[in-house]
């Protein structure tokens, strides 16, 4: 519930009504309830995870798809297998709506599946390179995926996806958007040297929309249906390689408390930050040289920057030994935490990288 100027509504009205009056989105928020619940759930759901309703993101679409624009989507206009799979997932895991991917359009995922628009571009995901390996088809529907997502990111997130909630689809107005307006792309073009294809394509605003608009409130059933074969989300492929940002911290010293539900993923000071050049390859001994060469020795552990170790949450120290034999440290710490603060490789979201006294 919320006031507004009969002025500023999405169709503005002549005068003020008479009773309850409910916009278009909350009409079908309240047609799609079913009396389920759902509504009360999500209402009574942390801002943090409600807030990402509408957000237009990159997922990871797995073999073959690699980073897929999305949309992070508010399971209250969802009816049928999609509402059932939202409601399931609660406050765990979103629910994500692939552009341009029709036979199968839903699935949920969690926040360390989902990066930002505009880190997207940065990692370069706009150029598809997985997609295009997967056949000239394949990327064609990225391209209008890319597309269609920089259309709805340019839109109020109220009005996201309406054409898709509604039962006669609109075809609005499509304004080329060459980039995200919000992402300094003059120095990412000048770093590149060169533009997305897929921003360089022509593609008219009703062959546009009429291509996306085959998935809709009556045929959601049938498309989750095809979720069986999806199953979760694959990890980072080869060719969407990148560099590896770590961010260098030190372990509270012993008999500090630490909040146990991080399993020491807290820490007294942050020493500062290494990058490498591969987030599959980089290995714990080729970032014990990054840190050693790149920091300062007054930025590391005052006993010398030789007598340090890594430490893993959950298993402790790690001797010198295994530092080039437990393989590319990312995955390695991966899979010891489902903690998502422990980061994934990103300038936006560095891998954690833990240092204790010896």
């Amino acid at each position: 519930n919320d006031e507004y100027h009969t002025y500023c509504l999405n169709p503005p009205l002549q005068c003020v009504p008479e009773g309850d009056f409910f916009c278009d989105k909350c009409k079908r928020i309240h047609i799609a309830k079913d009396d389920d619940g759902l509504d009360s759930l999500v209402s009574a759901l942390p801002p943090a995870y409600t807030s990402r309703f509408g957000e237009i993101v990159w997922a990871a679409g797995g073999v073959g798809f690699g980073w897929w624009p999305a949309c992070v989507y508010d399971p209250r206009l969802t009816v049928g297998g999609a509402r059932q799979l939202a409601r399931k997932n609660l406050g765990k895991r979103h629910l994500i709506y692939f552009f341009e991917c029709n036979e199968a359009p839903f699935t949920v995922l969690g926040d360390n599946r989902l990066t930002k628009w505009e880190d997207g571009f940065i990692e370069e995901y706009d150029l598809g390179k997985v997609a295009k390996s997967g056949g000239k088809n394949r990327f064609t529907h990225f391209e209008r995926a890319l597309q269609v997502a920089q259309l709805e990111h340019g839109r109020p997130i109220e009005m996201r996806m309406d054409w898709n909630h509604q039962e006669v689809v609109p075809l609005p107005k499509i304004v080329k958007q060459k980039q995200p307006s919000n992402l300094p792309l003059e120095q990412l073009q000048t770093k590149r040297q060169k533009q997305s294809p897929s921003l360089k394509r022509s593609t008219s605003s009703t062959s546009l929309l009429q291509n996306i608009a085959a998935v809709n409130r009556k045929n959601l059933d049938a498309a989750i249906d095809s979720l069986n074969n999806r199953g979760e989300a694959n990890a980072i492929e080869q060719l969407e390689d990148g560099i590896l940002v770590c961010k260098i911290l030190r372990r509270l010293p012993a008999g500090r408390e630490c909040n146990a539900a991080t399993q020491g993923m807290e820490f007294s000071n942050n020493l500062g930050f290494v990058t490498l050049p591969s987030r599959q390859s980089a290995t714990f001994a080729a970032i014990r040289r990054a840190v050693e060469s790149d920091l300062d020795d007054d930025m590391l552990p005052p006993i010398g920057k030789k007598r340090w170790r890594f430490y893993v949450p959950k298993l402790g120290p790690m001797s010198v030994k295994q530092e080039g034999k437990l393989g590319a440290a990312l995955e390695f710490l991966k899979s010891t935490t489902d903690d998502t603060q422990l980061g994934d490789g990103t300038a936006s979201n560095p891998l954690k990288i833990i240092l204790m006294d010896v």
